[in-house]
């Protein structure tokens, strides 16, 4: 089976690392495509540490701004008062306040705030950027915290983050975008396949981890196809759509195209059908 090891990210470790060994704030902006192993490196990352590392993990979901506020200011709540029990409607009144409620913890000693895919929260408020940016350069950036931002919406994180005019162009002391795995990589995922055969799983699969670890290496290339690929439930075939969304402002004129083109392969499929059932029934 899969190999479930943590493979191929030792430099993306030991940047995390020098990071958080460095003196005052630091703030680094993460992102890349979906299932490329963010949420993995990050975890995998605090876990070397074994439990001596002041983090507070979030992660955002795609859904209104008040309850993305509310889900964090439960969280941020909760490591500040981990005996106290917690309203089920408490929530900070904006984003500013419940960001300098966790730079107060950050006052003497590190803390590591990890925001998973907060491009969500971006997506859902188009002023929390502007807001992050304020707070960054009034309280964050004389404090003690490592700001770690995650997010797959390529587009988002250019206007936030990397345009030379976004809000928060110039507050990261480091920007890393998550790379596929190389092929070198594959020999720890399937072992027991030769050369000739992870040539032929990465060429369906790319370096995406999430994909690599879909397939069996007990199994040869052809029944892999069939039962990990083309299975109806594999996330490969249901990824196209979400990263279409994910990597394009209006993916529609995008998905219209593809249909076109589907349309148009369908049709041509049909008429070499029909002429080849023409020609053998000597029409």
């Amino acid at each position: 089976m899969v190999s479930q090891d943590f493979v191929g990210r030792k430099r993306e470790i030991d940047l995390l690392t020098r990071l958080n060994e460095r003196q005052g704030a630091q703030f680094l902006i993460l992102y890349g495509r979906r299932r490329i192993g963010k949420t993995h490196l990050v975890h995998h990352w605090v876990n070397t540490y074994e439990g001596k590392l002041p983090v507070l993990y979030w992660m955002a979901t795609q859904t209104s701004t008040t309850r993305q506020l509310r889900s964090f200011s439960q969280a941020l709540f909760r490591f500040r008062n981990p005996q106290s029990d917690i309203p089920p409607e408490f929530s900070y009144q904006t984003w500013e306040t419940a960001l300098m409620q966790a730079a107060q913890l950050a006052q003497r000693e590190r803390f590591v705030l990890i925001l998973d895919e907060f491009t969500y929260v971006m997506q859902a408020d188009s002023e929390v950027p502007s807001i992050i940016q304020k707070v960054w350069d009034h309280h964050l950036q004389q404090s003690n915290i490592f700001l770690i931002l995650t997010g797959s919406l390529a587009g988002i994180i250019q206007r936030a983050a990397l345009d030379y005019r976004a809000p928060l162009y110039g507050r990261a002391t480091a920007r890393l975008k998550l790379q596929p795995l190389p092929f070198g990589a594959l020999i720890r995922f399937l072992p027991q396949m030769s050369t000739e055969q992870r040539v032929a799983i990465y060429a369906m699969a790319g370096g995406i981890p999430a994909y690599i670890k879909r397939f069996d290496d007990s199994l040869t290339v052809r029944e892999n196809m069939y039962e990990r690929l083309l299975s109806p439930a594999n996330v490969m075939l249901s990824d196209a759509v979400f990263l279409l969304g994910e990597q394009l402002n209006d993916p529609r004129n995008y998905m219209a195209l593809i249909e076109t083109i589907r349309l148009l392969y369908a049709d041509a499929s049909d008429a070499a059908g029909a002429g080849a059932r023409c020609r053998r029934w000597g029409v």
